[in-house]
C-alpha cells in the first residue's frame, strides 16, 4: 500500500478520500472468478472491534508484532488453510514499516535482534520492499476510517461495489461499519506489497484482493460505485503512458 498511486499502504497512507457513482440499480456481486484466494481462504472477513486494534505502543513492540504476523501468514501459505478467528488478530497487528526503519538498519545495535529475525524470516526480495515502505508505509487509524465513512452517510451512500486501490492490509474494509457493510456487494483491494497483501488476504477473503501495484490492476471501467482510501502521497515522480 508504496510508490505513490501503486496501489499500496495501507489502507491508505496520506491524502485520504472517498469517491461514489452514485447508482441506484441492483448490484450484482463480483464474479466468482474474478476473487482472488476464495477456495484456499473461505473464513469470515474479519471485523475491527468496537474499541479498536488495541495495538502494542513502542516501536519495537510494533516492530516484534509484526514479525509474529509475518511467521503466521507464511505459516498459514506453507499449510495452505485459512485463517482461526484468533490468528486473525494476531495478522491485524501488523503495522507496516512507516515509524519502523530502524528494525531494518543493520547498523542500529540496539535492534540487533530484530534485524536478525527479520533477515532470517525475510526474502530478499521482502526485505528490499519493507525497505522502500518506510517513507509512506503509515496506515491509517481507524477513528480517521470511520470518520470517512460518516462522510459517506452524508453524501448518502446507497451501497453497491466498493474499491480500495492502496489497502494495506484492508483497515478500510475492517472498520466499515457494520450496516453499510450490508450494503456492499462487491469489494476489491490493491496492494502492492506481497506480505501485506497475503495478509489481507487471510483477513478478508471475501474481497478480492490483488497483489500488484494499481496501475497493473485491471479493473473494469464504470463498474465500481464507491472508490475509497487513503492513499500514500508525497513528492515523486510519476512515469505515465
Amino acid at each position: 500500500k508504496r510508490h505513490g498511486t501503486r496501489g499500496t499502504g495501507s489502507d491508505g497512507r496520506g491524502g485520504a478520500g472517498l469517491a461514489q457513482r452514485g447508482r441506484g440499480d441492483q448490484l450484482d456481486e463480483v464474479p466468482e472468478d474474478d476473487r482472488t484466494g476464495r477456495d484456499l481462504i473461505p473464513a469470515p472477513d474479519f471485523s475491527i472491534p468496537a474499541d479498536g486494534l488495541k495495538l502494542p505502543s513502542g516501536e519495537k513492540s510494533r516492530a516484534k508484532a509484526n514479525i509474529e504476523a509475518i511467521k503466521l501468514v507464511k505459516k498459514l501459505i506453507a499449510e495452505d488453510r485459512p485463517a482461526t478467528t484468533e490468528e486473525q488478530a494476531i495478522l491485524s497487528k501488523f503495522v507496516g514499516w512507516g515509524g519502523l526503519v530502524n528494525a531494518l538498519d543493520e547498523s542500529k545495535a540496539e535492534w540487533a535482534s530484530i534485524y536478525k529475525q527479520l533477515r532470517g524470516l525475510m526474502t530478499e526480495e521482502e526485505f528490499k520492499a519493507a525497505l522502500a515502505s518506510t517513507k509512506n508505509a503509515h496506515y491509517t487509524s481507524v477513528e480517521v476510517i470511520r470518520s470517512i465513512y460518516e462522510g459517506l452517510r452524508g453524501l448518502g451512500f446507497r451501497g453497491g461495489r466498493l474499491l480500495e486501490p492502496s489497502a494495506g492490509i484492508g483497515h478500510f474494509l475492517g472498520a466499515m461499519p457494520e450496516d453499510l457493510a450490508k450494503l456492499i456487494t462487491g469489494k476489491t483491494m490493491v496492494e502492492l506489497d506481497k506480505l501485506t497483501g497475503s495478509i489481507a488476504k487471510y483477513l478478508y477473503p471475501g474481497a478480492d484482493t490483488r497483489i500488484m501495484g494499481f496501475e497493473e490492476a485491471k479493473l473494469p471501467d464504470d463498474y465500481y460505485d464507491i472508490v475509497i482510501s487513503n492513499v500514500p502521497f508525497g513528492n515523486y515522480g510519476v512515469a505515465d503512458k
